[in-house]
């Protein structure tokens, strides 16, 4: 009987584990999104112009360079040696200089000081 509560104890562990694993993963995301949408928001009009700038400049650069090409050129973007990448990378970058609403939810679910303003 106690091998069974031993298996049973980490099955749960386990669960427990790829819960919180998987609600990181979902927080994660939801602050991407969240970022992705300020961009084209205006909530920052300067990056949401340089948004727009190099769109523009993609769309431009994609009807003149037949896709295969620019298919190769984003795998060797991609494909290059770790000492010639920029960690965070400049997109990334970016996105995390945009603001997001945690603020907003630290207030909704009880955030102590910041409720009563």
């Amino acid at each position: 009987a106690g091998a069974e509560g031993s298996v049973s104890s980490l099955r749960s562990r386990a669960k427990a584990i790829d819960v919180a694993t998987l609600q990181r993963a979902l927080e994660t995301l939801a602050l991407h999104l969240e970022h992705l949408t300020a961009v084209t928001a205006w909530e920052d009009p300067i990056v949401t112009t340089a948004f727009v700038v190099a769109c523009s400049a993609a769309s431009f650069f994609l009807l003149f360079v037949p896709f295969p090409w620019a298919v190769l050129a984003a795998g060797l973007y991609a494909m290059r040696p770790p000492s010639f990448r920029v960690v965070p990378g400049p997109l990334e970058n970016l996105l995390n200089r945009m603001p997001d609403k945690s603020e907003e939810y630290s207030r909704f679910m009880g955030g102590g000081a910041a409720a009563g303003a």
